[in-house]
């Protein structure tokens, strides 16, 4: 427990030094999401959540495999707490990274699987 409070103190006293909406950003934010979840604090890991989220759909836009993490982390974090919601989570992290499947067959192999799939 003092070792999470050391880190936090040291990632909230970057957290204000680091510039507003710069990618690198992200690894700080999910080293505080991941450090609330581990501390149990609910309502500080929805803040980092939120902030985390809004970071990574600007730098790195919708549907990112950083999304997979971010509602798989949280989805966690509420399987012991509310089920039904932690079921969301999950189902919103396989839509993310099941569109992330699809993006990543090009056509050239979807033609091919295509003209040589069997008949």
């Amino acid at each position: 427990q003092e070792k999470f409070d050391q880190s936090l103190e040291e990632l909230l006293k970057i957290d204000g030094e680091l510039p507003e909406w710069q990618p690198g950003r992200i690894r700080h934010l999910s080293l505080m999401f991941k450090t609330y979840s581990l501390l149990n604090n609910e309502q500080e890991l929805l803040q980092s959540f939120e902030r985390l989220l809004r970071e990574i759909n600007f730098n790195l836009g919708p549907d990112n495999p950083l999304h997979v993490y971010l509602y798989s982390v949280l989805a966690y974090f509420y399987s012991s707490r509310r089920l039904a919601e932690s079921v969301n989570l999950y189902q919103l992290a396989l839509s993310v990274a099941t569109k992330f499947m699809v993006l990543a067959v090009s056509p050239v192999e979807i033609l091919t699987w295509t003209l040589l799939k069997p008949t």
